[in-house]
């Protein structure tokens, strides 16, 4: 997999931090085999550049942990995120950053196939149907003008 705004160890951290954040259960599966990461331009084109720019150095810094430190780390700063005020702000803005872009990958419905509902929609239950057309009531007469 490629992307034309992160480097292929950001990917693959990022691929490590949903993996432990999402490991799936026994009906839902985890983040890495839905294929979600495919989309990750989609979401980041969207995101302001000096957000990407943020977002590379902190899964630069966080590439060369091993997973199992990882497995540490993430749930840590989680809980940390919940301290009041200024001292959870920083924790707080790492788990927006990361636990809100990975779930956003995870829930999206897209897969490695842009127009395919994911596996995890099918799971859940959850269906889209595209709008229907609004017609127009044969009573009402267009106006021309």
């Amino acid at each position: 997999m490629t992307s034309k705004y992160l480097q292929q160890h950001q990917l693959n951290t990022l691929k490590k931090m949903g993996d432990i954040l999402i490991p799936g259960d026994n009906s839902l599966p985890n983040f890495s085999s839905t294929g979600c990461l495919s989309q990750i331009d989609t979401v980041l084109q969207a995101t302001h550049p000096d957000d990407v720019n943020a977002l590379r150095k902190l899964l630069t810094v966080l590439c060369i942990m091993p997973k199992q430190v990882l497995h540490i780390l993430l749930p840590g700063i989680l809980k940390l995120a919940k301290l009041p005020g200024i001292l959870g702000t920083p924790f707080r803005q790492f788990e927006f950053a990361t636990k809100g872009l990975l779930m956003s990958l995870y829930y999206s419905g897209l897969s490695t196939d842009f127009n395919e509902y994911s596996s995890v929609h099918s799971k859940i239950g959850y269906q889209v149907s595209p709008p229907r057309p609004i017609e127009t009531p044969l009573n009402v007469k267009r106006q021309e003008g």
